[in-house]
């Protein structure tokens, strides 16, 4: 496994996301890959945009391990107001796949939690956790549909 160095900060076994896609929200031409929000969250962030820079300062989750999804699923959240959350992606031969989940499904609750009250962030560090059990309910053509959805660690 590799690392990762964001100036003199290192980080073992990153996690990075590598697009064939040459469309869509997840690549554009020039990208070298992602990081994503998982390893941002671990510092404090300053944008200097005349000289386009980030300065990163380590934060208190600067430590903590690095994890993936554990469950295949890519949700998102549609504007105006971000309260609807979709599902955006479903991985195969995930839990998310094996669920039954699709792409379109609206979540409606999380865990018993109306889902319009929970964060993006907030249900994907949930959804990073593996070895739990959870309850979606989820709107489908019309329909509302209870699936249980069990987490594993996927790399």
């Amino acid at each position: 496994r590799g690392a990762l160095a964001l100036g003199p900060l290192r980080f073992a076994g990153p996690v990075a996301n590598f697009s064939s896609n040459g469309g869509g929200d997840d690549a554009a031409p020039g990208d070298a890959g992602q990081i994503g929000g998982e390893l941002l969250s671990r510092f404090t962030a300053t944008y200097d945009y005349r000289r386009g820079r980030m300065n990163l300062r380590p934060g208190s989750r600067y430590r903590a391990p690095l994890r993936f999804d554990a469950s295949g699923l890519s949700l998102t959240a549609e504007a105006p107001d971000y309260a609807v959350k979709r599902v955006r992606l479903v991985l195969p031969d995930t839990p998310a796949a094996a669920a039954g989940l699709r792409r379109g499904d609206q979540l409606l609750r999380f865990d018993g939690m109306p889902a319009v009250r929970l964060s993006l962030g907030r249900i994907r560090a949930t959804l990073r956790q593996p070895g739990r059990a959870h309850r979606l309910e989820i709107l489908r053509d019309g329909r509302r549909l209870s699936i249980r959805l069990v987490t594993r660690t996927l790399i």
